[in-house]
């Protein structure tokens, strides 16, 4: 091909004035080497390349050719296979990014005039990549927007999902499956480097439809009924609002962590996921069998401490019907402390029933300030072996057990 002709097949932008580092203009292409095709190995050829230029900030109307030979730029490329290189020269190329120029024998030289002064040359022509200046500036503002957009949706979807967890450990008892799996899918799906923005969308609507599942609406009369309980300290679900409103301090009338009771749904309303809840929580407050001498359990002497528990009253205002029924509420309350059955069976069984009854209440009131309720209860009851007023000092150790135990 004669000197000074230009292969047709590369099209050139217009003409530009630009006056800017070289390794700035790396940085661009490496941050917009998604939009523009090009891999790890093909901006690695396109540094070396640059190295090549003179040294010094690179201005317009300079001749930005690289003719050195591929054999004498392959160290300055990581030592890259000759074969590699012509690959993601191509690359290059095909994009834009540079354009080849090509001699008659495909070797790569300068070509001087009478005074040994370089006027042109042939090999790789970097003039259309420093004309694209403000086009990479432009696909860099756009991705960092794109990903300024994708971090506040995930962090929106994934505080949805905490605030749901959070729900249905207080007023539920546990995480639901359907929310677990959910909330597993969804951190792999983040962590994906080529998420976009529609997948995020996606993944949000899947939350809306989990949340009606776990959540549904009240009827009209399910509301107006919870309104007019006062014992119930938590507010009603709004009739305008689909989505979940957790409050971030306690309700008046709860106590730290001791989740508020929801009014009880039908069957025909609950739908399958509900049937789903139900059967969990019967499973969560399964209870072991009794010990000696419960069943003889006389309910009206337990009358004066259960008027005296003012925060297990609060959430079982009718009071326990059997001894049965005394053992599920109790239990069931304690679940909500993060106290197991064992922990109340244990209790029960060192201090007595009415005892019992009285640490638990004393533990509810002060449970926002409690980080581990299990060892708390333990302590208390080994202050209450060693002769200790516990509970506030409504709990304490008399001469009759210490005989009773000796």
């Amino acid at each position: 091909m004669p000197a000074g002709h230009k292969d047709p097949l590369c099209q050139r932008p217009a003409k530009g004035q630009f006056h800017i580092d070289r390794w700035e203009v790396l940085q661009l292409v490496k941050d917009a080497a998604a939009v523009l095709g090009l891999s790890d190995r093909d901006i690695a050829v396109l540094g070396a390349h640059l190295s090549v230029l003179p040294k010094g900030p690179i201005k317009s109307g300079q001749l930005l050719m690289s003719f050195m030979q591929v054999s004498a730029i392959l160290p300055r490329a990581n030592c890259m296979e000759e074969r590699g290189f012509r690959r993601s020269e191509t690359r290059l190329d095909e994009t834009g990014v540079v354009a080849r120029k090509l001699s008659a024998n495909g070797r790569r030289f300068a070509v001087r005039n009478a005074s040994s002064r370089i006027v042109d040359a042939y090999g790789i022509d970097l003039e259309p990549l420093f004309l694209r200046i403000d086009e990479l500036r432009e696909i860099r503002a756009r991705l960092e927007e794109d990903r300024q957009r994708k971090r506040a949706l995930i962090s929106r979807v994934t505080a949805r999902l905490s605030e749901l967890k959070r729900w249905s450990t207080d007023h539920i008892g546990y995480v639901p499956d359907a929310l677990s799996d959910l909330a597993l899918l969804l951190r792999n799906l983040f962590r994906r480097k080529t998420i976009s923005v529609s997948d995020i969308c996606e993944a949000e609507k899947r939350v809306d439809a989990i949340e009606v599942q776990i959540i549904p609406k009240p009827k009209q009369e399910a509301l107006s009924a919870t309104a007019e309980q006062p014992t119930l300290p938590c507010p009603a679900p709004s009739q305008n609002s689909d989505r979940l409103h957790i409050p971030s301090e306690p309700v008046d009338g709860c106590i730290g962590k001791v989740p508020c009771p929801v009014p009880d749904k039908s069957a025909a309303d609950a739908g399958h996921i509900d049937r789903h809840i139900e059967s969990k929580r019967k499973e969560y407050i399964k209870r072991p069998a009794f010990g000696s001498g419960t069943a003889d359990l006389k309910l009206s002497d337990l009358q004066g401490a259960w008027s005296m528990c003012v925060q297990i009253s609060s959430f079982y205002p009718d009071g326990p019907r059997t001894a049965q029924d005394l053992w599920d509420k109790l239990v069931e309350f304690c679940s909500f402390l993060g106290l197991g059955q064992k922990n109340v069976l244990n209790a029960v069984t060192e201090i007595g029933w009415r005892n019992a009854l009285l640490v638990m209440d004393y533990i509810a009131h002060k449970i926002a300030i409690i980080k581990v309720p299990q060892a708390y209860l333990a302590k208390m009851l080994e202050s209450y072996h060693q002769g200790d007023a516990i509970a506030a000092g409504r709990v304490c150790r008399t001469r009759q057990s210490a005989r009773h135990v000796a």
